[in-house]
């Protein structure tokens, strides 16, 4: 890891450390909000959280954290708990392994907010594979398959994701094939717990995230129901990443899956 790194490391958990005993003397009196960052792995939500951070009135729940067990959150009575603690009126959580429980979230949490992450399918699986390695992927999908609900990834799957991901699987696929199915799987549960039409939850794009920050994050903001503050939160946020993944060689027929789950996503976003 670099000098430059470990500073930024060391400046967020500095700036995190400080902020409540400055919130508790500053406070408005602004009533609290709940914003869940959801959606598949390596789609930029780690990015939304360290951007949420840079503002003076939220607290960032990262995994692990108070709120989390093995990165799964914990009973509501004990969430509940740690969040009304808090002196921070915009308090954000990233429960990616709980995606498939959005719509249970927003209802258990009354009047939180959903943020669904979602990134080029090429550039997650070239990035999952980077950083989790060439047996992750399978990892991944092998309980889509067998229909073990006793882990995050085979909970609530449906029978038409399981019967898809079963259909390409096998032992020596290309990993990033792979990658690509998981992506697909996580991203289906937005549609199949009917999100689009849940007014609690907003679609991001990493891309559009990435190109126009301000203007999405103001986009964000306002659904959230906070004025969008004065610092500039784009501080760190580069062009460069957009051109990962675009080395990346698909199964033709998983590529056409893909795709047309990027367009549903992409059509929802900008309607």
């Amino acid at each position: 890891m670099s000098d430059r790194s470990l500073t930024e490391r060391a400046r967020r958990r500095l700036w995190g450390a400080v902020k409540p005993w400055a919130q508790r003397a500053v406070g408005d009196g602004s009533p609290p909000r709940t914003v869940w960052v959801l959606g598949c792995q390596r789609s930029g939500t780690t990015m939304m959280l360290r951007i949420f951070q840079r503002d003076f009135r939220t607290q960032v729940y990262y995994e692990p954290s108070d709120i989390f067990t093995d990165m799964r959150l914990r009973t509501p009575a004990e969430v509940n708990q740690v969040l009304g603690a808090s002196p921070a009126t915009i308090r954000v959580g990233k429960p990616l392994l709980d995606s498939q429980r959005a719509r249970s979230l927003l209802e258990t949490y009354p009047g939180s907010v959903g943020i669904w992450m979602f990134r080029h399918y090429r550039a997650v699986a070239a990035s999952h594979v980077r950083t989790f390695g060439n047996k992750s992927p399978l990892r991944d999908i092998e309980p889509i398959i067998s229909g073990d609900s006793r882990t995050w990834r085979g909970e609530s799957i449906s029978e038409e994701t399981r019967a898809t991901v079963a259909e390409y699987f096998s032992e020596s696929m290309n990993p990033v094939d792979a990658a690509a199915l998981h992506w697909l799987a996580r991203n289906r549960l937005f549609f199949e717990q009917d999100l689009g039409s849940n007014a609690c939850v907003v679609l991001c794009s990493y891309e559009e995230l990435v190109r126009a920050p301000r203007r999405e994050l103001q986009r964000l903001y306002s659904h959230i129901g906070v004025e969008y503050p004065r610092a500039d939160l784009s501080r760190g946020i580069h062009q460069g990443s957009l051109d990962r993944g675009r080395e990346v060689c698909l199964r033709d027929e998983i590529e056409a899956e893909c795709q047309s789950m990027w367009n549903r996503l992409m059509s929802l976003h900008q309607s």
